[in-house]
């Protein structure tokens, strides 16, 4: 069986929101003994002291009455505009569809509310003094005429329902970065829509002038659908447009100047290209420079690309990492300009890159130790996890140990040109002077520490 109320949960939570109720604490606390749900059942009544029954009897109604002249109503009656879940803040109905939205002018607590509660209180004001029966007529009225007007416009302007709509619709499913001319084209024709459509609307009867103004907006928003059409077409095609991929990394990129920078140009340009870091745009772009590389006889791997990407030279097996930013910003005018006879600089090129592919280090040393091995230095141990190697120089009985990566790093052009033998002098001294220098007994407890062994020299 449901329990009957003596004071209901609209009128409870009304009043305990209220600044009214701070006057009598004892009566507020007996309502939100339940706090979702404030209310006072009859069998609760019934328990209070006969003093507090009384009070209730003479006196809550004229106390509401008072609290109640706090709220006004906000907006009445709202349809949902997303499939967010919003319940009733005073009776609880779940997931409520339209909704209204009361405000107390003293204290600032909001409230939203569905129909049929606010139905209850119809004598409830908004800001303008009109009340909640009075609010509803006008609306009505309204909604009547602006019916009446569609109607005639429909008639003596095809789909312009439809057009107003798709427009309305247009930038809240819109994911592009707008070119600011467009972005111009829309506010302007927004502003109209809002400010004289919407308007014209409203009015009893529309005069052949207002036709005329609605005539040339419509004309304006289907002008305006081709625009952006062919601007998203492009945005989508064109390598350097500003497609979905580009403009959720630029939002989350968050970089102000370089999005007016796109925006007004609605591309990627010259000023901008080496500014742009996402994955898809830097794949495709090194990719185009795949024939400039080939005729100099740089060959890409394209699997590599990335931030950087790696290239062999002259068919040699050794890669070299390249940062891929400042590739594209010394050899962007080919992309743009189309200027096919650039020559690439593969000693600047290789200066630089990096060698940092396992098997290409693996290579590099190899042909270091071999070239190194009849000057006295004999190559011992290397791992590249602890970026080590080391050269055991019999003749001092010593350990020469310097970092793997840097070291095969320093000669890279020797590398490339398969000009090592010609460098010895310079491999052997920064050997000398870069090496941590270890006994063999020491050498092993250094190599111990990582659980490495070496054999017996």
């Amino acid at each position: 069986m449901m329990q009957r109320y003596k004071i209901s949960k609209e009128q409870a939570k009304l009043y305990v929101d209220s600044t009214l109720s701070d006057d009598t604490p004892w009566l507020k606390e007996i309502l939100i003994k339940d706090k979702k749900n404030p209310c006072l059942y009859e069998k609760e009544y019934e328990n209070l002291e006969d003093f507090k029954k009384r009070f209730i009897d003479s006196r809550f109604n004229n106390l509401f009455k008072e609290a109640f002249k706090e709220w006004h109503i906000e907006y009445d009656n709202e349809r949902k505009k997303d499939n967010k879940i919003v319940d009733c803040q005073l009776c609880g109905q779940k997931n409520i569809e339209y909704l209204s939205k009361i405000t107390n002018d003293k204290n600032g607590k909001s409230l939203i509310i569905g129909s049929r509660c606010i139905s209850k209180f119809p004598y409830i004001v908004d800001s303008y003094g009109r009340t909640l029966t009075q609010i509803r007529k006008e609306r009505d009225s309204t909604t009547n005429r602006k019916l009446k007007n569609e109607e005639i416009l429909e008639k003596r302007i095809p789909n312009i329902l439809n057009n107003i709509d798709k427009f309305n619709k247009l930038m809240v499913n819109n994911k592009y970065i707008l070119r600011s001319d467009i972005e111009r084209i829309y506010r302007e024709l927004n502003s109209d829509i809002n400010n004289k459509y919407n308007n014209y609307l409203k009015l009893k009867n529309i005069s052949e002038n207002k036709i005329e103004k609605i005539v040339n907006i419509n004309n304006r928003v289907l002008k305006f659908f081709k625009i952006y059409e062919d601007y998203i077409k492009f945005c989508e095609n064109d390598i350097f447009g500003l497609n979905i991929k580009m403009c959720e990394w630029i939002s989350l990129n968050g970089d102000y100047n370089l999005y007016y920078k796109l925006a007004s140009d609605g591309k990627i340009t010259q000023n901008t290209i080496s500014q742009i870091k996402e994955p898809n745009f830097i794949f495709k772009i090194i990719s185009k420079f795949d024939e400039l590389l080939a005729s100099n006889n740089l060959l890409l791997q394209k699997s590599s690309i990335g931030n950087k990407f790696k290239i062999s030279i002259d068919n040699n097996k050794i890669l070299f990492d390249v940062d891929s930013f400042s590739f594209i910003e010394e050899y962007k005018d080919y992309l743009f300009n189309g200027n096919i006879n650039i020559k690439i600089n593969k000693n600047e090129l290789i200066r630089n890159a990096t060698i940092s592919d396992n098997n290409s280090i693996r290579k590099s040393l190899d042909l270091i130790a071999n070239s190194i091995y009849n000057f006295g230095y004999k190559y011992e141990f290397s791992d590249i996890s602890l970026n080590e190697v080391s050269f055991y120089k019999k003749k001092e009985k010593e350990f020469y140990v310097v970092k793997l990566k840097e070291f095969i790093n320093q000669f890279k052009i020797y590398i490339l040109e398969n000009n090592v033998k010609n460098n010895i002098e310079e491999i052997l001294k920064y050997i000398q002077e870069k090496s941590e220098v270890y006994s063999y007994i020491d050498y092993k407890d250094h190599l111990r520490n990582y659980d490495i062994k070496i054999g017996n020299i």
